[in-house]
C-alpha cells in the first residue's frame, strides 16, 4: 500500500481535547506530551518513525497540518518540517471583511514571523506569498525571504498588490548560486528586477511575471542561463519594448505574453516552441525561426488578420489551432465584401494540412477577412471545426446584457456591420465548408437585435 493511501487511513485523536483551529497559534498552547513509560515523547497514532510522520504531514493541507501540531511535541516537530508553506489570508485563517486594512496587515505579518520563527526553514520546498494589502513599513518581506529561500527550495510565488503601485524590489541575490539550483518554479508579481551576479537558475522550468517592472535588456540578462525552461507567462509587464526568446532554451514548448503595453517586437529562435498566445492593443512585429512548428497560434490586437495574411502564413503551416481576434481591421471600412462584384484574391502556394481548429473572434465582412477564411477552407484538408464570431469576443457579447440580465442596446454601426459579416458568412463562406466541417457562427442574441439600437 503506497503512504498516501496509509496516510488517509490514519486517524489522529488526541487526548485533551480538539486541536486549535487557526494556523497563528503559539507552540506554548499546544498540549502536553504523550509519553511511553520511558518518559519519551509519543505520538497518539501507530509507531512510525519520524521521517515517515513528516512525509505524511508533506501530504495535508497546511491549516490541517498545523492544527495536528498542537496534539504533542512529536506532531509538532513534524510541523517545523513541513515543506509546502502557503502564506494567504485564507490559509492563515484571516477574515479579511471584518477587519481593517492596518489590522490585516498587522495580522498577516505576526502570523508569517510566528511561523517561520518556529520553522526548520530548510525543508521548504514550496513557498506562496500572496497579500493584496502588502505595505513595506509593516511586512518583513526580506526577512521572510532570506529565512525561507535555502537550497532546497523548488517552487517560489511571491504575489503581491499594493495602494501606491510601487513595486517589490525583489531580492534576486537569494537565488543566485547554491539557493537558486533546484528551483522549478518561480512567479513574481508587483516586483521589480535588479541585476545580480551569479543567478543561474538552472532547474527552472516554469516562469510567470506579471506586473514585473523589467527591461528588454534585464531580460534578455535573466534568460541567459534558463536551459530547462518549458513554459513562459509574461503579463502587463510594460517597461519591456522586445522580447527575444534565444536558440538555447530548447525546452521552451509554451509562450504566453498579454497586455505589455510596450512590447514593439518579438523575436523569436527557441526551436521546439509549439504554443504561442499574444494579446496586445497594438500591432507587435513577429521575427519567427524558420525552422518553428506552431501547433497552437493565439494572437489578439488590431489589424492582426491583415498582418496574419500578409506575413505569417508561411509559418503556420503546421498550426493545429488558430485562434485571431480583431476589434478592428485597417481595411474593414473601406473594402467590405458586401456589394463588391470582384472575385475573391488568391494566396498561392499555402497549405495547412495539420490545422484542426479555427476561431476567428471579430468576424466582419471585411473582404481580407472573408478572403482568409475562404483560404483556410480550401487549403486545410484537416480542419474538423470553424468558429466565426461576429461579437468582440468577450463571454457576455454572445449574448449582450448587462448585471441585471437585460439585454443592451447596441450601436447603429456595431449592428450594421454584424449583419454584413452574417450575410458575408452565407454567401462567401458557407458555400465552401465541406460537410465534415463544423461551422459555429456566434452572434448577438435574438433580443439584441430586437431592441432599438443607439446611434
Amino acid at each position: 500500500m503506497s503512504m498516501q493511501r496509509e496516510s488517509r487511513r490514519l486517524q489522529i485523536q488526541p487526548h485533551n481535547g480538539p486541536a486549535d483551529s487557526t494556523v497563528h497559534r503559539k507552540d506554548s498552547t499546544c498540549t502536553e506530551d504523550h509519553c511511553s513509560q520511558g518518559g519519551e515523547p509519543q505520538c497518539p497514532g501507530p509507531h512510525l518513525p519520524e521521517d515517515i510522520w513528516c512525509h505524511i504531514f508533506s501530504l495535508l493541507p497546511m491549516q490541517d497540518a498545523a492544527r495536528t501540531a498542537c496534539v504533542s511535541h512529536a506532531f509538532k516537530r513534524s510541523w517545523r518540517c513541513y515543506p509546502n508553506l502557503a502564506f494567504n489570508a485564507k490559509a492563515l485563517g484571516m477574515d479579511e471583511r471584518s477587519c481593517g486594512e492596518d489590522e490585516i496587515v498587522r495580522n498577516f505579518t505576526s502570523r508569517v514571523d510566528n511561523i517561520l520563527k518556529n520553522h526548520s526553514c530548510i525543508a521548504i520546498k514550496t513557498l506562496e506569498i500572496v497579500f493584496r494589502y502588502y505595505d513595506d513599513k509593516v511586512c518583513n518581506l526580506d526577512g521572510w525571504l532570506q529565512t525561507a529561500i535555502t537550497p532546497g527550495i523548488e517552487e517560489l510565488t511571491v504575489q503581491l498588490s499594493t495602494k501606491s503601485r510601487k513595486h517589490y524590489n525583489f531580492p534576486w541575490s537569494l537565488l543566485a548560486n547554491e539557493n537558486g539550483k533546484l528551483i522549478q518554479y518561480l512567479k513574481l508579481s508587483c516586483c521589480a528586477f535588479s541585476p545580480t551576479v551569479g543567478l543561474c537558475l538552472k532547474s527552472l522550468s516554469r516562469l510567470e511575471l506579471f506586473d514585473v517592472n523589467i527591461t528588454r535588456d534585464q531580460m534578455g540578462s535573466l534568460l541567459h542561463n534558463f536551459f530547462a525552461l518549458q513554459r513562459m507567462q509574461l503579463k502587463n509587464c510594460n517597461n519591456i519594448t522586445c522580447l527575444k526568446m534565444p536558440f538555447h532554451l530548447q525546452q521552451l514548448k509554451y509562450l504566453e505574453v498579454l497586455h505589455c503595453s510596450s512590447l514593439k517586437v518579438i523575436e523569436i529562435e527557441a526551436p521546439n516552441l509549439s504554443n504561442f498566445q499574444f494579446m496586445g492593443l497594438c500591432q507587435v512585429q513577429l521575427s519567427l525561426g524558420v525552422a518553428l512548428q506552431f501547433k497552437k497560434f493565439d494572437m489578439s490586437f488590431p489589424g492582426v488578420v491583415s498582418y496574419a495574411c500578409t506575413n505569417l502564413l508561411s509559418n503556420l503551416q503546421y498550426v493545429e489551432a488558430l485562434s485571431l481576434c480583431s476589434r478592428h481591421e485597417r481595411k474593414m471600412l473601406h473594402e467590405s465584401i458586401v456589394g463588391d462584384t470582384s472575385n475573391l484574391r488568391q494566396i498561392p502556394g499555402h497549405r495547412h494540412d495539420r490545422l484542426k481548429t479555427v476561431k476567428i473572434i471579430g468576424f466582419s465582412s471585411a473582404k481580407s477577412v472573408v478572403e482568409l477564411t475562404c483560404h483556410i477552407i480550401e487549403n486545410t484538408a484537416s480542419l474538423q471545426c470553424l468558429t466565426l464570431d461576429t461579437t468582440t469576443g468577450h463571454p457576455w457579447h454572445s449574448c449582450l446584457t448587462n448585471y441585471s440580465g437585460k439585454c443592451l442596446h447596441l450601436r447603429v454601426d456595431f449592428l450594421v456591420e454584424v449583419g454584413k459579416g452574417l450575410l458575408a458568412i452565407k454567401t462567401y463562406v458557407e458555400p465552401k465548408v465541406p460537410s465534415r466541417v463544423k461551422l459555429n457562427v456566434v452572434e448577438p442574441c435574438r433580443r439584441c437585435h430586437d431592441l432599438e439600437p443607439l446611434s
